[in-house]
């Protein structure tokens, strides 16, 4: 039971039982003439109890809030800070790392440093993911644009032989960063897949569209990054992406779910409120 609650309940209680009591003890004690200014006493007495008691339950929860808001600032000010320092370190060694490989690649020829190489480039990759993801903050309200639009330019982006697309004609305004979201869904399903494809369709108040690839399929860690976001670690690039990809739908109050494609692969459904809660054309 919260906090709030019980304290409904215990003020419910305590005021009927106050009130029984005291309109008992006032019919037998009280004489027949003294019973209005009696009552009239006894309302007052009862107004200005309960006046103290929710002052003092405002006020300590005030304190408390307030308390809370320092340490989340404080917090905030150092996971800044850390952030700031983290992904310069990243960028930085991302990049003097691959560039020292490439040149030692070009003239020794050792396949070898290839894998150093990649492994730099996923450094890099991840300082710039960090920093998108930096940029989205709770709360914050995000511009209405269309989201069929979005889709279009995401295609446009990942245009390829590999990636098959059917979206409506209609417009589907939202408040959600659909570009954002479909643009990781689709790398990913490239990246993994010999064959993608997206589809979006609108509802009576939903905009939705799915994109569907033919890989070896979403593997259990990512699964846990998405239903336990904060205490799973992120591993990996692929791992942020799609930890960004959860943030971005679920601030949005939308829904992202996967399930397996047959005969192999995954089929990743994104569902955004639509923002004027009904169609436009």
């Amino acid at each position: 039971m919260s906090t709030p609650t019980r304290v409904t309940a215990v003020y419910l209680l305590a005021g009927l039982a106050w009130i029984l009591t005291s309109d008992t003890l006032v019919v037998l004690l009280i004489p027949a003439e003294y019973t209005p200014f009696v009552q009239s006493t006894k309302g007052a007495l009862f107004v200005g109890g309960s006046a103290i008691l929710l002052w003092a339950v405002t006020d300590q929860a005030s304190r408390q809030l307030t308390e809370r808001n320092r340490e989340l600032e404080r917090a905030l000010s150092r996971m800044s800070i850390l952030h700031r320092v983290l992904r310069h370190d990243l960028r930085n060694a991302g990049n003097v790392i691959a560039g020292y490989a490439s040149e030692l690649e070009a003239e020794y020829d050792d396949e070898r440093l290839a894998p150093i190489i990649t492994r730099a480039e996923r450094l890099t990759e991840l300082s710039a993911r960090t920093e998108h993801l930096r940029t989205l903050e709770v709360g914050t309200t995000q511009k209405t644009r269309d989201g069929v639009d979005s889709l279009r330019a995401v295609v446009d982006r990942y245009e390829c032989d590999r990636l098959t697309v059917a979206l409506p004609d209609e417009s589907a305004p939202v408040s959600a960063d659909v570009d954002t979201v479909a643009a990781e869904l689709v790398e990913n399903a490239l990246a993994y897949g010999d064959e993608a494809a997206l589809s979006a369709r609108l509802a009576a108040e939903s905009f939705e569209f799915a994109v569907v690839d033919d890989g070896p399929g979403l593997p259990e860690l990512e699964r846990q990054v998405l239903q336990n976001p904060i205490e799973e670690p992120l591993r990996h690039s692929r791992g942020l992406g799609l930890w960004t990809v959860h943030f971005i739908v679920d601030c949005a109050d939308g829904e992202l779910r996967f399930v397996d494609n047959e005969p192999s692969g995954t089929v990743a459904v994104v569902s955004v409120p639509l923002a004027d809660r009904g169609r436009q054309t």
